[in-house]
């Protein structure tokens, strides 16, 4: 299986968001300035019109990590959107990789329809308002485009499966910045969850950033995917058979010097990943050309019958032949 990534991280800065999706949903005033989600997915559909030889099976998930639970964005019912979802590995002969099992599936067949469910998961991600956002991203969000391509030519058909995860990752924050001096001090309910997602935020960029230190240093042998659910899931984006881009967002004003310059070591860090894209489709036998071929083999004579056959035509010969001799001259 083929895998690639497209991150886009950042600090927590106001149009982070709109780098990934692009203007507020519903907006076609400004489609042209259109996210990177929107603009992935009409290069996807685009390029496999054009290939007519081949046949394609697209379908579309979008989880959310919140506070390193998974929840189900395109979930058919609110109920549906739990945070129990685990982190599986298979590396069988399937080569699914790392995946969340039980994370709901939507087939799709046009841009479309993989636009309407991107929006539709947007709107359900988990927000909330701090001092230098209104509409502040709470968790990071995966949207994952699995196709299944199939070749028509030749007598062997030949399957690619690949998988593209779309990461939005939440930037790093400091309470200092972003809460008020008498909410540190106040400790509500709301200040509560802003401390708790902030230090939630932070851990996971934290360990993809070990992640991303132990796969550019040739000496270890272990990397620590497993130490959040974001990691586990983009182990394949990271150092298995992928092509992995990043874009860094920054926010270039002095205040946020600190933060843009962490921001920019993790890319520079991204950068020295090596990773290697190999396709390795799979043969598979032919369907069948008549799905009735066993009704057919049912009509043809067995081969018993040809041989019954065929003894009574050569005795009824015989039979002939002795008439023929025994019959008295004139």
């Amino acid at each position: 299986m083929d895998r690639g990534a497209d991150m886009c991280a950042g600090t927590a800065l106001k149009r982070h968001p709109f780098r990934f999706v692009g203007p507020q949903i519903g907006d076609t005033r400004h489609y042209k300035h259109r996210g990177v989600a929107p603009r992935a997915l009409a290069q996807l559909f685009a390029d496999i019109a054009d290939k007519p030889e081949s046949t394609f099976n697209v379908q579309v998930s979008y989880m959310e990590i919140y506070n390193d639970r998974i929840f189900d964005l395109l979930a058919e019912h609110e109920g549906g959107v739990t945070g129990d979802f685990a982190v599986v590995e298979d590396r069988g002969p399937s080569g699914l990789g790392s995946y969340v099992k039980g994370l709901r599936r939507v087939p799709v067949t046009d841009e479309e329809q993989a636009l309407d469910l991107l929006f539709q998961g947007e709107v359900r991600r988990t927000t909330a308002e701090h001092l230098l956002n209104k509409n502040s991203n709470r968790s990071h969000c995966i949207f994952t485009v699995y196709i299944t391509q199939r070749s028509r030519l030749g007598s062997a058909e030949k399957v690619l499966t690949s998988k593209l995860h779309l990461v939005d990752l939440a930037g790093s924050e400091r309470l200092k910045k972003t809460m008020a001096e008498d909410e540190l001090r106040g400790g509500g309910t709301f200040d509560d969850s802003l401390k708790r997602e902030s230090m939630y935020i932070n851990k996971s960029l934290t360990y993809l950033e070990q992640c991303v230190v132990a796969l550019t240093d040739k000496s270890r042998t272990h990397v620590p995917y497993r130490q959040t659910k974001l990691t586990n899931v983009l182990r394949d984006s990271l150092g298995g058979n992928c092509s992995t881009l990043m874009i860094a967002c920054i926010w270039g004003e002095a205040r946020h010097l600190e933060e843009s310059i962490s921001t920019l070591k993790l890319a520079n860090r991204m950068v020295r990943v090596l990773v290697a894209l190999m396709l390795s489709p799979k043969e598979c036998a032919p369907p069948p050309i008549c799905p009735a071929r066993e009704e057919v083999c049912m009509l043809v004579v067995p081969p018993v019958a040809h041989v019954r056959c065929f003894r009574v035509a050569h005795l009824m010969r015989l039979h002939r032949c002795t008439c023929k001799t025994e019959r008295p001259p004139m």
